[in-house]
């Protein structure tokens, strides 16, 4: 192959991941909107959940699919392009973290569809919880491929102090979601 493509490849493979996060990061944020708007009273509850429920879709269809199937199509042609990358340490940590994207692409699907039957599955605090996950993930292919000779120790420290970031985040973040009890009357 022509080294010339090396940069295309690398622009799509950058491009297609940005996408997906992006994708994944507001159908992550809107799952959380859609599971506390079954919390409101009649009729907000329909109509933000009707709302919500175009703008997931919108972005399931039209954001996350299509960055998905191209980063799968882009990372292929980047190693097709440089196969020698399938050696180094490194760049199977890459495609590593890639398939646990594409795993959390494919969960948020299922979420999905959850939601858009109104039978969403998780709460609140687990949504929460999974919408952190693109974050970390993308720090991890971030640190990475800036730190090539990263050895395994320092890889574990890393992990565990984003594990411990995950911690304090979800301890700073305040339970303000609304119960049955605590349900605001109309005036």
């Amino acid at each position: 192959m022509d080294a010339q493509w090396i940069p295309w490849a690398d622009a799509a493979l950058l491009l297609s991941l940005i996408g997906l996060f992006t994708g994944t990061v507001l159908l992550t944020r809107n799952f959380i909107a859609h599971r506390r708007a079954f919390a409101l009273w009649e009729p907000d509850r329909t109509v933000l959940i009707k709302h919500i429920t175009t703008v997931e879709r919108t972005a399931w269809r039209y954001m996350a699919w299509p960055c998905a199937v191209g980063l799968v199509l882009s990372a292929a042609w980047r190693t097709l392009l440089e196969p020698t990358l399938l050696q180094q340490p490194w760049a199977l940590a890459i495609w590593g973290l890639l398939a646990v994207f594409i795993t959390v692409h494919l969960v948020n699907g299922r979420l999905h569809s959850a939601m858009q039957r109104n039978a969403p599955t998780w709460g609140v605090s687990t949504l929460r919880i999974w919408s952190l996950v693109p974050g970390l993930l993308l720090a991890a292919l971030v640190l990475i491929a800036t730190h090539r000779e990263l050895r395994w120790y320092q890889g574990l420290l890393l992990l565990l102090l984003g594990a411990g970031l995950l911690v304090l985040a979800l301890r700073n973040t305040k339970n303000d979601t609304p119960h049955a009890d605590d349900r605001k009357s109309h005036p």
